[in-house]
């Protein structure tokens, strides 16, 4: 079929006659550049939008063909295709050459012009000035550019989910956290909906909707979620975290969502070590005494008149083997035990190391025969020697037995009573012994260890020993902490363990304590006439916390020695704070509104304090000893110590670790980034004049330190 000529159609829709000037005027005034062209390219006419768009004059374009100002990677235009009936090049996007030297680019719109038998006349072009729009594009085409490079190297994984909750796009790090590899869309929205998702809370299973298209009552964005899934890769459980915010398209209507997802398994593990070194004792694996205390009461309380059986077994000959070849020695023994222990009992009894070296057996469904045979089982076991280091090592123990019900039908008494009973055959050389009544009043009536101590507290009995503080970034003394022992005219120097539970027990803490601070005040104040600027540390006991006096005597004390309040540090145990938090916040903040300084003491070992932290107004963290016993060993031991430190830097909390015996840990402490340290590598607790001396030494010794890694080594004497 023909087609119709340009004029034959404008005949279709008849205007009325104007005057040839009307025609030229619409193509002068245009906005749009407008040229008229022979079919052989020559400029006929332009207008002076065109002019303006390119910079030329209007004399200018006749001198020139069709093509003239084409950017030489432009593919050529041919007009004479074009009047064949090609379209190609009838409407393009090119580059045109300004008269200033720049391309500018331009929508180019070619039409030919044909006569009434159809044949072509003429061609008849429109230009409109696209530089601004193709720049715009340019931006766009970068940010989207810039979005997806962000996207892609993002260390969480970044999802694009459809309003059906199925996946459109995911990054690299979104296929690595979930364990798929395959980019596809298909695949995505099927990965997406073949995971089981669980909120790891609760536990309740999560559709994708739910867990990415969750945006509450406002839809502005979605709350955070807590996730657990299996991965496919390797079957394991593994946790995330996931945020999202809605998609909206036209009308503001949802479309789908932007989540972000980020792997949460390795603190989620941390945090459940954690919770499980609550329950724990680091040093030989074993259930410690707050998990012993937990079973041991829902036995009881589920007991259905069966028996049960405590054992409590103390080892005799553990401090000789200490303080002869070492704590690490030490350490080596008690592993061995524990794993004698562990392998005597049945599956459903419990191990326990209570501390030091004293350790639990509970024994459900079992009386008094039954425990007897066990405790003798034990007793072979422990007796039997121990090779350490090709050195032959012995140890003997005494078992204490408290029987359910008959001498106990609570877990504290059923703990007491059986402690009774192992003073009484610790006190008869080793062995087993039963509880009795008759033991419990003689053991009281003879110790009478209450009155000794109120006459220890008045007739000047009690004696500080300071063990020294260190900054690990310089090796210098930064202070001590005032421990407190017992110099008993029969029974020679007792550790604290010996009679601070008494002194609770019997209402002489309140004595003890302000003995203890009056005593450390005055021996700081002496230190200072002496030059020696010290800050001391000193412990206060679960009772403290409800004793309110306590910040008025803190106070007292310290204007009658003038000692600044900051110079002072009271150490409270984790374990002691948790008993009761809001009790230990309390009385926390009463003392820190005064200016004294407060530290967590054995901090790590009590797992429920981790959502107090933050509530508590303290300015030290000090990471029980247990931590370090295999941390050069143990990858895992050192990721928990770097965990707990990290957690206590992002509080803006001093971070001290105990227990620092050798170089090596001293070594590996200091390249983690601790603060303080404290131990027998630096110094053992000692008396106020040994402290003395000890201070001068390392402080001169940390001064030429420091002045040597300023000025650098001094020159050779010549």
């Amino acid at each position: 079929m023909a087609r119709p000529s340009p004029r034959a159609e404008r005949t279709s829709c008849p205007l009325p006659q104007l005057p040839a000037s009307v025609y030229e005027d619409a193509f002068d005034l245009a906005a749009v550049g407008m040229a008229i062209l022979s079919l052989g390219g020559d400029y006929l006419r332009v207008n002076p939008a065109l002019c303006r768009m390119l910079g030329y004059q209007a004399g200018e374009w006749g001198e020139r063909s069709f093509g003239w100002l084409d950017h030489p990677d432009d593919p050529p235009i041919f007009l004479e295709r074009l009047a064949e009936g090609d379209p190609t090049g009838a409407d393009v996007e090119r580059r045109c050459l300004h008269k200033d030297g720049r391309w500018v680019w331009v929508r180019l719109h070619l039409s030919v012009a044909r006569d009434a038998a159809g044949a072509p006349m003429y061609v008849v072009s429109q230009w409109v000035d696209i530089q601004n729009l193709k720049q715009a594009r340019e931006a766009v085409r970068a940010s989207e550019d810039r979005f997806r490079i962000l996207v892609e190297t993002a260390p969480m994984g970044v999802m694009v989910v459809d309003a059906e909750g199925s996946m459109e796009i995911a990054n690299v790090a979104a296929q690595h956290i979930l364990g798929f590899s395959s980019a596809t869309p298909g695949s995505l929205a099927g990965h997406l909906r073949a995971i089981s998702w669980r909120d790891a809370e609760t536990d309740e299973a999560l559709s994708p909707e739910s867990m990415v298209l969750d945006y509450g009552p406002t839809g502005e964005t979605a709350r955070g979620r807590s996730v657990r899934f299996r991965h496919p890769g390797d079957a394991t459980d593994r946790w995330a975290t996931t945020r999202s915010a809605p998609l909206r398209g036209p009308g503001g209507r949802i479309d789908g969502a932007l989540a972000v997802v980020t792997d949460a398994t390795r603190e989620q593990m941390l945090v459940a070590e954690l919770a499980r070194l609550a329950h724990h004792d680091v040093l030989t694996g074993l259930p410690n005494r707050r998990l012993l205390r937990e079973t041991l009461e829902r036995a009881i309380d589920a007991h259905e008149d069966q028996p049960l059986s405590l054992l409590l077994v103390d080892l005799s000959g553990f401090k000789e083997v200490n303080d002869t070849l070492g704590h690490e020695a030490g350490d080596a023994l008690l592993r061995e035990v524990g794993r004698r222990l562990r392998s005597i009992p049945r599956d459903s009894d419990l191990v326990a190391r209570l501390g030091g070296d004293e350790f639990a057996v509970l024994l459900p469904s079992t009386g008094h025969a039954g425990a007897e045979e066990v405790a003798q089982t034990i007793l072979r076991a422990i007796r039997a020697p121990i090779i350490h280091e090709g050195r032959s090592v012995e140890v003997s123990a005494g078992i204490g037995i408290g029987l359910f019900p008959e001498h106990g039908q609570d877990a504290s008494t059923l703990l007491r009573h059986a402690d009774v009973a192992l003073s009484q055959a610790k006190q008869g050389g080793g062995g087993i012994g039963f509880y009795a009544a008759s033991l419990d009043e003689n053991s009281l009536a003879r110790l009478s260890l209450g009155t000794e101590l109120r006459t220890a507290i008045s007739e000047g009995q009690l004696r500080l020993c300071y063990q020294p503080l260190i900054s690990l970034s310089d090796g210098a003394p930064v202070g001590v902490e005032c421990l407190v022992r017992w110099e008993h005219p029969e029974r020679g120097l007792l550790a604290p363990s010996l009679f601070v539970p008494k002194a609770e027990r019997t209402g002489l803490i309140g004595p003890l304590t302000t003995w203890v601070l009056d005593e450390a005040l005055r021996q700081q104040q002496s230190w200072r006439r002496e030059g020696i600027n010290c800050d001391i540390s000193v412990n206060l006991s679960a009772r403290s916390f409800h004793d309110e006096d306590l910040p008025a005597t803190v106070m007292g004390l310290l204007e009658r020695y003038g000692a600044r309040p900051e110079s002072l540090t009271l150490e409270v145990t984790e374990s002691v704070a948790m008993e009761d938090p809001e009790q230990a916040i309390a009385m926390l903040q009463r003392l820190g509104k005064r200016g004294v300084r407060l530290s967590i003491d054995d901090f790590g070992t009590g797992y429920s304090s981790l959502g107090y932290l933050q509530r508590l107004p303290v300015h030290q963290l000090k990471i029980d000893r247990s931590f370090l016993a295999n941390i050069m060993a143990d990858a895992g031991a050192a990721s928990i110590v770097s965990f707990i430190m990290g957690l206590g830097q992002s509080l803006d909390l001093e971070i001290v670790v105990e227990g620092v015996e050798t170089e090596e840990v001293t070594g590996m402490v200091t390249s983690l980034g601790f603060d303080l340290g404290q131990g027998f590598y630096f110094g053992r607790p000692m008396p106020a004049d040994a402290l003395a001396r000890w201070w001068r030494e390392h402080e001169t010794s940390a001064a030429g330190a420091m002045l040597s890694s300023l000025h650098g080594p001094r020159p050779a004497a010549v």
